[in-house]
């Protein structure tokens, strides 16, 4: 779910898109610091696809695999009575 839409927080979205494409501007006209911040914005958007990427193959492999069963015991052998064991119903 998306949250409600905000003036300030699309401004502030716009306003870093702007930033980040004067820095591309920057690195494209062969400036060595823009070069290295436009890798480092990018090695950070590369490592956010890869963790989510592996966070839908682990929620695949969720679904496909079934987790293990559990095991429901009669309520006699629960509280220990002695008094219906299967050695006495023979």
């Amino acid at each position: 779910m998306l949250p409600r839409f905000s003036l300030r927080n699309a401004l502030l979205l716009l306003s870093a898109g702007s930033l980040l494409a004067l820095i591309v501007r920057a690195a494209l006209r062969q400036e060595v610091w823009a070069i290295g911040v436009s890798i480092g914005v990018g090695s950070l958007v590369l490592a956010l696809l890869v963790h989510a990427g592996l966070y839908c193959i682990a929620c695949l492999f969720r679904t496909a695999v079934p987790g293990p069963q559990k095991v429901v015991q009669p309520a006699s052998q629960l509280r220990g009575d002695a008094s219906t064991t299967p050695s006495d119903e023979a």
